[in-house]
Parts: structure tokens; C-alpha cells; sequence
């Protein structure tokens, strides 16, 4: 029995080094996360998340930690894979950035890994039919300028509203809660090159949001002979277009996949 043992470790050892795995425990600011290390691409567990990939590439079943990282690795379009196991076996879910999660299936404990970790100081907010997680920047700034902050701060975008009504309620609470004053602030979406389509800061139509929840009359694209581009919620919490030179509150927004 030990010999077996002996030969089966041997086994697994050859296996890690023929694909150039390590694992590792990464201490840093925001506490020890476990992350998987294949052909120089890191994958970083997701702490807490017990949400599976859905709408996935590929799905794998009975494939462990090393087998599904380096499917992913090898697939140009995964930015993310899933874990998820039951009694009986493990499932790989292969994620691309239009694969959605879902929370807590039913019967299974998930893992979740990314090819990007969460950046500093952003704090989980809820999930949808993906993770997200804000933070609040200090001060006010014009669009493009929030935009930009954003995105030096290590995320893709002001925060977009596009989830549907609970998501828009959570962002409006949020916002009063970490903005100072009036609790205006910034969402990541806009019509910059003014063809009159708005579009979210992830590239996709603010039309195509899960509801749109635009005021009365709105998107104008003008008032008072000014230029209306960019998005805020207005006093009555639905969403207005704005002067893009406006100084409002910032809120960044990482999301995954």
C-alpha cells in the first residue's frame, strides 16, 4: 500500500511539473488569497464566492483544480473558471466575459477563480448574474475624469446600472451612503460621440440593460441649449442625462466574469 501511495505522489508530482503549476498563498493588503499559477497565467480564487459559472465555453465533469485552470489556460476566450462539487464528483465551467454566475447552486460547493484579482479597497456588493464590487473615490469629478479614475484605480468602469431594479435600488443606497451632499454621482454609461445612442462603459447598449429606468423625457440629449451626454439619477432616482462637465461623485465598479 505504501509503495502505491509512493507511486501515485510520483504521479501527480510529474503531472504538476509537466504543466508548470504552482500554488501558491499571495499575502497582501487585503488578506491571503489562494490563487493557481499555469504557464505564467495566474488565476486568483474569488474569497467567499460560492457562485458557478453559467453560459459557460465548456463544461468538464470529474476534472480537477490543475486539469480545468489548464483548460482555460488553453482556451484564448476563458478569463475565469468554476469549481463545483457535490458528493459524487467535480464539475469544470469554463468562463468567458459573457458568461454570467450564478449564487449558491443547489447541492454543490463552488470555487471560483479569475485572471484578475479584486483590487484594493473594493468591497463586494452583491451578485447578479455576475459579482460586483464598488468603491467610492473622494471628492467630485467631471465624467470623462471619473472615468478615467476609474479606471487607474484598477477597475473598468463608473458604476453601471443595468442589472435591473434591485441593482439599481442597491447603487442608489450606496450612493447616498459614500457620497457627500447632494449623493450625485456618476453612472458608467454615456453618448460621447453623440450619434444620440447611449452606450455603458463596457461597450454595450444602455438599452439592452435587464430595465431601463430613464425619467420622463429622457435621455433629452439637450436642456437649455446645453449638451446632455452622460448619466446620473435624478432627484426622483431614475436616470437623467447630464452636462458631462458637471462635477458629481465617483463610484467605481469591478464585476466578474
Amino acid at each position: 500500500m505504501r509503495d502505491t501511495k509512493r507511486t501515485e505522489s510520483a504521479r501527480q508530482l510529474r503531472i504538476l511539473r509537466a504543466v508548470g503549476i504552482l500554488i501558491f498563498l499571495n499575502s497582501c493588503s487585503r488578506g491571503t488569497a489562494q490563487g493557481v499559477t499555469i504557464s505564467q497565467k495566474t488565476f486568483y480564487q474569488v474569497d467567499g464566492m460560492n457562485a458557478a459559472i453559467r453560459n459557460s465555453l465548456l463544461a468538464f465533469t470529474g476534472w480537477d483544480l490543475v486539469t480545468c485552470a489548464d483548460a482555460c489556460v488553453r482556451n484564448a476566450r476563458c478569463v475565469a473558471f468554476s469549481l463545483e462539487t457535490d458528493s459524487s464528483t467535480t464539475v469544470c465551467q469554463l468562463g468567458s466575459v459573457n458568461s454570467t454566475v450564478l449564487a449558491n447552486p443547489p447541492g454543490m460547493s463552488v470555487t471560483l477563480y479569475y485572471t484578475r484579482s479584486i483590487p484594493s479597497g473594493y468591497t463586494f456588493a452583491t451578485i447578479t448574474d455576475k459579482v460586483h464590487y464598488l468603491k467610492s473615490l473622494p471628492g467630485t469629478m467631471t465624467y470623462t475624469t471619473a472615468l478615467a479614475a476609474c479606471k487607474k484605480d484598477g477597475a473598468d468602469q463608473l458604476v453601471q446600472d443595468d442589472k435591473g431594479l434591485a441593482w439599481h435600488n442597491f447603487i442608489l443606497q450606496y450612493g447616498a451612503s459614500n457620497n457627500a451632499a447632494s449623493g450625485r454621482f456618476w453612472i458608467g454609461g454615456d453618448d460621447l460621440d453623440g450619434n444620440h445612442i447611449y452606450n455603458w462603459n463596457d461597450g454595450t447598449l444602455v438599452s439592452a440593460a435587464v430595465q431601463t429606468l430613464w425619467g420622463s423625457g429622457e435621455p433629452s440629449f439637450s436642456w437649455d441649449g446645453v449638451i446632455e451626454r452622460c448619466m446620473a439619477p435624478d432627484f426622483g432616482n431614475l436616470w437623467n442625462d447630464e452636462p458631462c462637465s458637471l462635477l458629481y461623485g465617483v463610484i467605481c465598479e469591478f464585476r466578474l466574469p
